[in-house]
């Protein structure tokens, strides 16, 4: 189950990639070059191209991703911005994330599948964050190269200023939920204090 979310989730990240980079495209060259009616006896190769990018993009954005808000985190900014977002900004554990999730891997196959389930959802979230912001320059840009008035152009951008912050504070409170159950987790185990 863990390898299926993983793939999933690398999946799900890679076709927001593909999404801005369509409106990327479809900004700089238009849309008189594309003939979907030529492209529908190849179907199938398309699908299976697509997702293929899909995953490949999906892991270099994730890693992106993961650098660019760890980067802001350790920022004045970044720490105060997260501070007021989480429930527990400092919530620690008897160990550190990274060996408490390891002991936990080796003693609890159970715990370890809903705990990167969880960890997933932080992903994808964290993911989306920086999808998002792409995206809305990417929509308002190719709103504008279009015939649609200028204030309607940007009006992705406007959505993406929402949607970003309101994204980062979701995966805030998820990484939140995760550390507190990877603590939970190490107890039960028998490795950590009782609380």
């Amino acid at each position: 189950m863990a390898t299926t979310a993983v793939f999933a989730e690398i999946l799900i990240v890679g076709l927001q990639v593909e999404a801005w980079i369509v409106l990327l495209l479809l900004s700089v060259f238009g849309t008189e070059w594309i003939h979907l009616s030529e492209v529908k006896d190849f179907a199938t190769l398309l699908t299976i191209v697509v997702l293929a990018l899909a995953y490949v993009l999906g892991i270099i954005l994730d890693r992106l991703a993961d650098t660019l808000l760890d980067r802001f985190e350790k920022t004045g900014r970044g720490k105060r911005v997260k501070a007021r977002f989480s429930k527990s900004a400092e919530l620690e554990g008897p160990q550190n994330v990274a060996t408490m999730r390891m002991k936990v891997m080796i003693e609890s196959d159970g715990a370890t599948r809903f705990l990167d389930y969880q960890r997933s959802r932080w992903r994808i979230a964290r993911a989306t964050v920086v999808n998002l912001a792409i995206a809305g320059l990417a929509a308002a840009l190719y709103l504008a190269r279009t015939d649609v008035d200028w204030p309607w152009a940007l009006v992705p951008a406007a959505c993406a200023l929402v949607l970003v912050p309101t994204t980062y504070f979701a995966g805030v409170r998820i990484q939140d939920a995760w550390v507190a159950r990877l603590v939970d987790a190490y107890t039960i185990v028998g490795v950590g204090p009782r609380r």
